[in-house]
């Protein structure tokens, strides 16, 4: 009526939880990984895994209590889409941005991870030094909990 039209809603944002913020988690010391976790699992509608993440945490897990929060959290979540042979070139292509620029990646999972991010405009949960390097060469969104971003 009065002319003023409305914002739109804004879009939940999507955020992709790495096995490295998993690990943190299941540590349950104090640290601002764990206290985003515990939040956002109170709504986990916007987070986010992979196939591969799940593998990674459920191959490390050491008791039945880390399992059954896992069955909880991890495995309740949705999944980013598998990649697709354009997601592994564009991880390729991160890895040898990183390379050129005279900066360290110590995975092609991490970069997998980090062009599936990109594809999904997810932003990163993550414990790993490895996707801070990444997003030096491309524009990751980190979560503002991750390591480094304290």
């Amino acid at each position: 009526m009065g002319g003023q039209s409305r914002p739109e809603p804004a879009e939940p944002r999507l955020i992709f939880v790495d096995s490295s913020a998993w690990i943190a988690y299941l540590a349950r010391r104090e640290s601002a990984i764990q206290r985003a976790l515990d939040s956002l699992l109170d709504d986990p509608s916007q987070l986010a895994s992979s196939g591969l993440v799940i593998c990674e945490v459920m191959q490390g897990i050491r008791s039945a209590a880390e399992r059954e929060i896992l069955e909880r959290s991890l495995l309740s979540l949705d999944l980013l889409p598998e990649p697709s042979l354009a997601t592994y070139l564009r991880a390729a292509e991160l890895f040898r941005a990183a390379r050129v620029r005279g900066i360290t990646v110590r995975g092609t999972i991490d970069c997998v991870l980090a062009a599936q991010c990109l594809e999904a405009d997810a932003e990163l949960l993550h414990a790993d030094r490895d996707f801070e390097r990444l997003a030096r060469v491309a524009p990751l969104r980190i979560h503002p909990a991750s390591l480094g971003r304290r």
